[in-house]
């Protein structure tokens, strides 16, 4: 039998603290998106889960799956109840409310949640997709009168989009691909938008990225490019421009990457996406490590002012870190190289980046080697394949790890043999069918 909400059920929702088996059929039921009840109650439920205030929302649980996610929401939805009691009263400081979203409505609520959504996708991927599940409700609870047919359509294609890109984040592919063919079909019944066939085009792209279609993916990117400038947004034609250097970097042009970086940086509106800067800047410039331009990346480095931009953000601030300590080896500053590989890799042990501390060590080992210190490269192979071992790397990852402690161990280990394991352990994380090879 078919479930579908009946009145009592929003006055179950007025309780102090509601039923958690009735909520969880609620959110789940809103979640895979029924559109009778959606059209009854979606505009009353959406009102009253977006009221949580950004500040207010507890530390994100990461989901390891479509379950999780859903019990993620209920936690969240839960949460809520408890802030709505404790608001309620007259200590409760009312600033803590959101007044832009509690007062939105209509076309203004569906861009605010797309807003916040598109903005939580770096801080929190399972809000980024709670945020894109309410803003394809908003959206579909719009008065056609008011907006209009086309419009309603273009801003349905639009938080289907979105939705898609918030599935894909958070590694749920199949749903994703499903909100695309829906967004897709909005977008046909719209007004013809550009940017709207640019932007989910871009997100095709994005999706075919992480799953493995490398290739179709840099060139459909090259017609969001194209399409973005024909609609006059030149930024967002520099945004695709940087994406698409990032996936070539992935397929290991890094030559290419360089060049579209640069065309991509010089289209970049800071105002608009500065997160997105600050990424692109530092994939430019590890870049240009990878094409062996070292002093080049060391000008382009303290040039850009990335390490005052990101101070307050220690994980970026260890990758700045990472990508200083590979210039100076390049540039033959071994001690200088050799204390920040060090430093790197410790404070990523500390923040519990066991697989980029094992990356690390491998350019720390390659130095040793380069150096004739086989003891100190073969004492950190061990370190490296017993951390990584026992976070469950793949077997071909593991098989590569071990060749190298036993390399090492037989004093036939070089510098550029650690190199290629750590290049072969970043490509697996992208492409888990390859096979290790040693260099030639």
């Amino acid at each position: 039998m078919t479930f579908h909400m009946v009145d009592e059920h929003l006055a179950q929702l007025d309780a102090a603290r509601p039923d958690p088996g009735a909520l969880r059929r609620l959110v789940r039921h809103f979640l895979a998106d029924c559109p009778e009840c959606r059209s009854r109650y979606g505009a009353e439920l959406l009102c009253r889960f977006e009221r949580l205030p950004d500040a207010a929302m507890p530390e994100p649980i990461v989901p390891v799956d479509y379950e999780s996610a859903i019990d993620a929401a209920l936690e969240g939805a839960l949460y809520w109840f408890d802030r709505q009691r404790d608001l309620a009263s007259p200590a409760a400081p009312p600033a803590e409310f959101d007044e832009r979203t509690v007062d939105s409505a209509g076309c203004a609520r569906v861009e605010d949640l797309l807003a916040r959504s598109f903005a939580a996708r770096y801080r929190d991927p399972q809000e980024m997709l709670v945020l894109a599940n309410l803003a394809q409700i908003a959206a579909a609870n719009l008065d056609p009168l008011e907006v209009g047919r086309e419009g309603i359509a273009d801003l349905q294609a639009r938080a289907w989009g979105e939705l898609a890109n918030a599935y894909r984040v958070n590694d749920d592919f199949r749903a994703a691909l499903e909100a695309l063919n829906r967004a897709a079909t909005f977008r046909e019944a719209g007004s013809g938008d550009r940017l709207i066939r640019a932007r989910l085009t871009e997100l095709y792209a994005s999706y075919l990225n992480s799953t493995r279609y490398f290739e179709e993916a840099c060139e459909i990117l090259g017609a969001v490019d194209q399409l973005y400038r024909e609609a006059g947004d030149v930024h967002q034609a520099g945004r695709a421009l940087v994406v698409r250097g990032i996936y070539e970097r992935y397929r290991g042009e890094p030559r290419t990457a360089c060049a579209l970086f640069e065309r991509g940086l010089r289209d970049l509106d800071p105002n608009r996406d500065p997160e997105l800067i600050l990424t692109a800047r530092q994939s430019y410039i590890a870049t240009l490590v990878d094409c062996g331009e070292f002093r080049r990346a060391h000008r382009e480095l303290f040039a850009s002012g990335l390490r005052k931009a990101v101070e307050d953000q220690p994980l970026f601030l260890l990758k700045i870190d990472w990508v200083e300590a590979e210039i100076l080896a390049g540039l033959g500053r071994r001690q200088r190289a050799e204390t920040g590989y060090l430093n790197t890799r410790q404070g990523s042990i500390a923040a519990g980046q066991t697989f980029n501390a094992g990356l690390i060590g491998l350019d720390l080992a390659a130095l040793y080697l380069e150096d004739g210190r086989e003891r100190d490269a073969a004492v950190l192979a061990h370190e490296i394949f017993e951390s990584l071992q026992a976070l469950g790397v793949a077997r071909e990852a593991e098989r590569a790890l071990h060749l190298f402690v036993q390399a090492c161990e037989r004093g036939v280990a070089s510098g550029l043999v650690a190199r290629h394991i750590r290049h072969f352990l970043e490509r697996l994380e992208r492409e888990p069918h390859l096979r290790f090879r040693l260099p030639a």
